[in-house]
């Protein structure tokens, strides 16, 4: 079995440590996410990478696009090596949680995962990565405007 798999199933055990609920992974054709997960009826898709280089915007860009594949309300990158700038430059304005290796197996809930391991968005509040949320919002916002400006 190669590395990245092996890896996978190493990230699978972790997260039904942390409490996720059925936990799997995804088909060999995964449209861009490795692993689906849920809690408290949220639905959680992970994107896995076992690489010795920094990831940079292509695993952003793959796990975004498979968070509309799968209709999902969060979204991740688990790496073994860890970010460009550019990764997290990209990650941040479109809410996806960058996680590096050391991270997710130091961590001990689902909530830290998802509040304390967010540094690089910069911000001193959690984050709400409820996509859904953000899109009425904006929906609303552009209305608004849009009626201002009549």
């Amino acid at each position: 079995m190669n590395e990245g798999i092996l890896f996978e199933q190493k990230c699978i055990k972790k997260l039904r440590i942390l409490g996720f609920n059925n936990v799997q992974a995804t088909p060999i054709t995964d449209y861009g996410a490795d692993i689906i997960a849920y809690s408290d009826g949220i639905k959680y898709i992970f994107q896995c990478k076992y690489c010795k280089q920094k990831q940079g915007v292509s695993a952003v860009q793959e796990i975004l696009t498979a968070k509309h594949f799968y209709q999902a309300q969060r979204c991740a990158v688990i790496s073994h090596s860890g970010y460009t700038k550019q990764a997290y430059n990209l990650a941040k304005p479109n809410f996806i949680l960058l996680i590096t290796e050391t991270e997710l197996f130091s961590t001990q809930s689902i909530d830290s995962l998802f509040t304390g391991g967010i540094a690089h968005l910069n911000t001193a509040k959690p984050v709400i990565h409820d996509y859904d949320i953000i899109k009425e919002f904006n929906e609303i916002n552009e209305e608004y405007v849009y009626v201002r400006e009549l």
